[in-house]
């Protein structure tokens, strides 16, 4: 049998992710008479979480957890992967309870076992506590109606157990009671389907036809939000709710149109102070794709590309990147943010952000991400020396950013009429592309189309062949699996232009 690593055990996947609370959290949950967990996982425990974060310490192995935790005992394998098997289940169980505390439906627990060992004063009291518990939240998402379902049907099974159906008033009263916890799970299930749709119609554009599925297709198509929406409005206190997705569906459904767009962002700014952090970040995460692939598919892509310029400032200037697993912007948005300001060609905008958002990056990668941001800033700004200073004191951590650097490093290249350089570092780009495992094929040709047109970029401005440049661009403006094509068609058409000749030395 071969031997893992304690370094690759589950277990020690699962410990790396706990913070510091948490560690002292399960270190006392282990301690819980309550549960009744072996002595001997208390001390694997203490053992373990010495080599924290990495656990890679190349004292830490099996033999070395056996003889603490059994000293003066000849080691058993066995004994010790069982050992190491139940910690991680009891580390399972910690996150189950621990999640449990927080659940917004740990009310409607509690109910339904009052209800079963039938203490029917108890459940009295305890349905009106929890009924004015959800009616002082006074923010909305798709799990507050799920809540609210949960609840109206306890209600109801508590009418069953108490009142029998011998007058009309009662007959009515549990009419009521199903209609209305039909009516919430109604809003669950529209809110979670046109979420889901429009989480489907942004993947297919990002990996292709992969991701359609034409049963949600033919459900949503039966769909008729609008006729639900008219039977609501004005009727129930939510229905603002079922207006946002309507909208929603309506901007995903007819991308790129300008108008429905502008509906949806409409009654999103309109009603987002009622709505939870998590359901305000969800709608603005919509509508940045929907302004996204607006500008791919729509005629006012220009509209969209600076609309898209104010959604991530408010994403920013509200914390709405934030959730359950981190506090920080996502160096991935970050980067994303970087990369739209230089394509508009909006560095004073882009300047803003960078200073802004210093706070908002984690401290462990605050300083390399704004040396990141700042050498794409002096890049677009064209001062490519100060560009060269802070591409040279990056500490590439994340995989993309490789690329990035060489794209910066390419353009700057060109820019300054470093041509020789250009074609040096186009070789060695070409080598890692080739020798990349991690990204897919398919990606790699965006990397290669790249490559292609910028080496003809270069022999066009060096007049070293016989291309020719409107059928070069003509070519480029027929390539959509390509990165950074407006930057190369923005140097091709200077290049087309008469009497021009790019390097201002020549």
């Amino acid at each position: 049998m071969k031997t893992i690593p304690i370094h690759d055990h589950n277990l020690v996947g699962m410990l790396r992710s706990f913070s510091k609370d948490e560690q002292k959290k399960f270190s006392k949950f282990l301690e819980s008479p309550y549960f009744t967990f072996r002595k001997s996982l208390k001390r694997l425990y203490s053992e373990l979480v010495r080599f924290h974060p990495l656990y890679t310490h190349i004292t830490l192995s099996k033999e070395y957890l056996y003889n603490k935790i059994y000293p003066g005992k000849t080691y058993r394998d066995s004994s010790i992967r069982d050992l190491l098997s139940d910690l991680l289940t009891s580390a399972k169980q910690f996150l189950v309870y621990e999640s449990l505390k927080l659940n917004k439906n740990f009310p409607i627990y509690l109910l339904q076992e009052l209800r079963k060992k039938n203490l029917v004063q108890q459940l009295a009291k305890q349905i009106g506590f929890t009924y004015e518990e959800i009616e002082n939240i006074d923010t909305i998402d798709s799990e507050f109606f799920l809540l609210k379902y949960r609840l109206e049907a306890e209600q109801h099974n508590f009418s069953q157990m108490n009142n029998k159906l011998t007058s009309q008033k009662n007959a009515v009263k549990f009419v009521e009671e199903i209609k209305t916890s039909n009516i919430y799970l109604m809003f669950f299930f529209i809110l979670e389907i046109v979420s889901n749709y429009t989480n489907l119609i942004i993947n297919t554009e990002r990996f292709g036809a992969a991701f359609i599925d034409d049963n949600i297709q033919s459900i949503i198509k039966q769909f008729s939000i609008d006729k639900l929406y008219e039977q609501f409005k004005g009727k129930n206190k939510y229905d603002f709710v079922i207006e946002i997705y309507k909208q929603l569906l309506g901007a995903y459904a007819k991308l790129g149109n300008w108008k429905t767009y502008n509906n949806y962002k409409k009654v999103v700014k309109k009603y987002s102070h009622r709505l939870s952090h998590d359901e305000a970040s969800f709608h603005y995460s919509r509508l940045i794709s929907c302004a996204v692939l607006g500008a791919k598919y729509g005629r006012l892509k220009n509209n969209f590309d600076l609309e898209l310029l104010q959604l991530y400032g408010e994403f920013l200037e509200r914390d709405l990147y934030k959730d359950e697993k981190t506090n920080y912007v996502p160096a991935s948005l970050y980067r994303l943010i970087i990369f739209h300001a230089v394509k508009v060609n909006r560095v004073d905008w882009l300047y803003n952000i960078i200073s802004e958002a210093g706070p908002k990056l984690h401290p462990n990668y605050r300083e390399n991400l704004q040396n990141y941001a700042l050498a794409n800033y002096y890049s677009a700004a064209g001062n490519y020396n100060t560009a060269f200073e802070y591409i040279n004191k990056l500490e590439i951590d994340y995989f993309m950013f490789k690329y990035d650097l060489y794209y910066l490093k390419l353009k700057a290249y060109y820019d300054t009429g470093e041509l020789d350089p250009a074609l040096e570092l186009l070789h060695t780009f070409r080598q890692f592309i080739r020798n990349d495992t991690i990204i897919t094929p398919s990606r790699k040709v965006f990397h290669n189309n790249f490559a292609s047109f910028y080496e003809k970029l270069i022999k066009i401005t060096l007049k070293t062949s016989r291309y020719d440049i409107d059928r070069v661009f003509l070519k480029l403006e027929k390539t959509n699996n390509i990165f950074h094509k407006h930057w190369l068609q923005e140097k091709l058409s200077y290049l087309a232009k008469p009497a021009a000749g790019y390097l201002k030395s020549s």
